[in-house]
């Protein structure tokens, strides 16, 4: 992916990244200060294969080793993401 459009996609996710925490924390009660967005590794954000227009990031559990991945359709037009889900994947 280019850096540019990586660097769109790292700004957006930390302008919800309250939102992502708080959808983890909400759903598998988990402490948000435990929660780490991977907004700067190299897989934590991309754009899904499967799904379009859907935005795919990574959230790290340092207090129990879980990884939860939290989808959300993206609206590139207007830079905001919505619809979110999230799941355990490691």
């Amino acid at each position: 992916m280019e850096n540019q459009k990586k660097e769109q996609l790292r700004n957006i996710v930390r302008m919800y990244e309250s939102e992502i925490t708080t959808l983890i924390s909400q759903k598998y009660s988990v402490d948000t200060k435990d929660l780490v967005v991977l907004i700067n590794d190299e897989s934590g954000i991309y754009l899904s294969k499967e799904e379009k227009d859907t935005l795919c990031t990574l959230v790290l559990n340092n207090e129990n080793g879980y990884m939860y991945l939290v989808s959300a359709k993206y609206n590139e037009e207007e830079n905001t993401l919505s619809d979110f889900r999230s799941d355990v994947i490691a």
